[in-house]
């Protein structure tokens, strides 16, 4: 590379996501170092499409949580809101109160399906059955009335609790008591489950009665073949011997899993190794984010995201790996407060997973991370699951999956500025968050060298080729030099196009070092010079970055002069530098 000679580096794709798991300066040109509001799947970076309001669900409130329950003949989002159950039909968005039947003080709610009902617990604990909240139980509509039971044999009825599932029949249900009779027995904590009674073809309702309390062959309180912590999730994996149907039940403890063999005849359980600790030292806090894709789960732990993945083990039977998932963003990952574990939450549908991240007040998150699990997929391959970053715009309670217009969708309950919780949806046509408020994307990318290392260079321009232009778009750059602490602005392109015709590409955006170029205060150096750069970019509205290009050149001697001065100098911002915050973008 001779004096004067221009270098070009070039972004063709970004086909492996996001990576923080190694150093910037190492990564690849298919990869980024954190992205938000963008997707790039299908390999190229793309602004990512919108949220369309579905209903205002309360002017303001506790949000407790949510679930979305259908029957052959009904799709409702079922919700709890100071204490009180909501029911919203999703045909015709009405919206039904309840009334108050659980605790208003209940950080969260749990809810399960249970063949044609819907269970709701608050976690509780009642000093008396006589004082207890029971669960709520909907049938279609209508609540389900158990009174009678409660009332005649409280300890045969579906039980107060927490976490649950519903496997093989049966409903599984996380307890702080063991049954005596009418008084309920001294909080022990979630460290324990009961099973209900099996499902039958000509007593439906009997799915809900727990009628066996008395022994483990029969009943009673099932416990963890050693110390845990408390019960935080509840559900099952594919069968994967069999392929179909379910396995076991598998119940997330705060310090490890057990996996119970319950597809085996109740009269057998305490004949049999019926509990298995899979593993444990790590655990989860986090119903909400504990979602079966394929074969595995999907779930938030106390140190990250993981994955549980069974495989049919060489030896025989089956073996289950413990697979940490987030270390590629774990810059997001690690600011996350711990206290908010139990809130929150993860949903998957069109191959992407979207999970809390960033937790703020009043139990909501400031972004979801995108994780993409199959970025480009044909007949003959698939590529490796990718993260697109952070997604922001909102305040998340919490994110589901529910089918809405004949469409599996990813949904969101948020919270506006003013307090009022909404239902939204992802729309993955839309351009604009509920059709007026144009994205902000971002993203940074890795460390160019442009050809040598350990040749100082100055940096002179970048252009983009962009497509996929809907409405007017702006497009902004920024650069540093050497792991400089701040970010040195670039020109700004505005590009108009109209939002009603086919959208457009622009060929050649070139944007240019702001002039005058920003100095180190420390050493007096210009921010333009370096042995190498990493450049980010900012937009706003939808666009679509085919190509990127960056050109500097080399230049004479030395670049990093001596400091003239002996004395602290204090580093800041200064005029034309600037931080990049990835949560600034807000749906107004």
């Amino acid at each position: 590379m001779a004096v004067g000679e221009l270098k070009v580096e070039s972004v063709m794709t970004v086909l492996n996501g996001m990576n923080q798991s190694i150093d910037e300066t190492l990564l690849s040109d298919s990869q980024f170092v954190l992205g938000s509001n963008v997707t790039s799947r299908r390999g190229l970076i793309k602004t990512r499409p919108g949220w369309e309001e579905i209903k205002r669900l309360a002017a303001s409130g506790k949000y407790q949580g949510g679930f979305f329950y259908e029957t052959n003949s009904l799709n409702q989002f079922i919700f709890g809101v100071d204490g009180h159950v909501w029911a919203m039909n999703m045909s015709t968005l009405a919206l039904t109160d309840h009334g108050l039947l659980l605790s208003a003080t209940s950080d969260v709610f749990y809810f399960e399906k249970v063949d044609q009902y819907c269970v709701i617990q608050d976690d509780y604990y009642p000093a008396t059955w006589a004082a207890a909240n029971w669960p709520v139980i909907i049938d279609g509509a209508a609540l389900y009335d158990q009174s009678a039971l409660q009332a005649s044999n409280p300890e045969q009825a579906c039980p107060k609790g927490g976490p649950m599932a519903y496997v093989h029949g049966r409903l599984y249900t996380a307890v702080p008591y063991t049954f005596s009779g009418v008084v309920p027995t001294a909080n022990a904590g979630l460290t324990g489950f009961i099973a209900g009674d099996i499902i039958k073809a000509h007593a439906k309702d009997d799915v809900l009665k727990h009628t066996s309390t008395n022994y483990l062959n029969s009943g009673g309180r099932i416990i963890p073949s050693q110390e845990l912590g408390y019960i935080y999730a509840m559900g099952s994996q594919r069968n994967i011997k069999g392929g179909v149907d379910q396995g076991p039940l598998i119940v997330g403890f705060e310090r490890g899993f057990i996996s119970y063999q319950v597809n085996a005849p109740r009269s057998q359980w305490s004949t049999i190794d019926f509990g298995k600790v899979m593993f444990s030292g790590t655990g989860t806090k986090s119903s909400r984010a504990f979602v079966n894709s394929n074969s595995d789960i999907v779930y938030r732990s106390l140190d990250g995201w993981r994955t549980l993945s069974s495989a049919d083990s060489q030896f025989g039977g089956v073996t289950l790996d413990n697979e940490p998932i987030s270390s590629e963003v774990r810059v997001l990952v690690d600011v996350d407060d711990k206290t908010a574990l139990p809130f929150m939450s993860a949903a998957k549908t069109n191959n992407r997973f979207l999970m809390s991240v960033n937790a703020g007040d009043n139990n909501t998150f400031g972004g979801l991370i995108s994780f993409d699990v199959s970025p480009v997929s044909a007949i003959d391959q698939n590529t490796k699951p990718i993260y697109d970053g952070v997604w922001t715009g909102y305040d998340f309670y919490e994110v589901l999956m529910a089918e809405y217009a004949d469409q599996d969708r990813i949904m969101a309950v948020v919270r506006d500025a003013d307090g009022a919780i909404r239902l939204i949806y992802l729309d993955e046509d839309a351009y604009r968050d509920e059709g007026a408020s144009d994205i902000g994307m971002k993203c940074e990318l890795p460390y160019k060298h442009f050809t040598n290392p350990f040749i100082s260079k100055k940096f002179r321009y970048a252009e983009f080729l962009l497509s996929d232009i809907k409405d007017d778009i702006t497009l902004k750059a920024y650069y540093r030099p050497d792991h400089y602490e701040y970010w040195a602005s670039m020109t700004t392109a505005t590009i108009k196009a109209d939002a009603s015709g086919t959208n457009q590409k622009r060929k050649i955006i070139r944007l240019v070092p702001l002039d005058p170029v920003p100095a180190d205060p420390v050493d007096n150096s210009c921010l333009d010079s370096g042995y190498m750069f990493q450049f980010a970019i900012e937009g706003t509205g939808h666009f679509r970055i085919d190509r990127m290009r960056f050109f500097a050149e080399e230049i004479h001697g030395d670049y990093d002069p001596s400091p003239t001065e002996t004395f602290t100098v204090t580093l800041a911002a200064g005029t034309g530098l600037t931080t990049i915050d990835h949560y600034d973008y807000e749906v107004t």
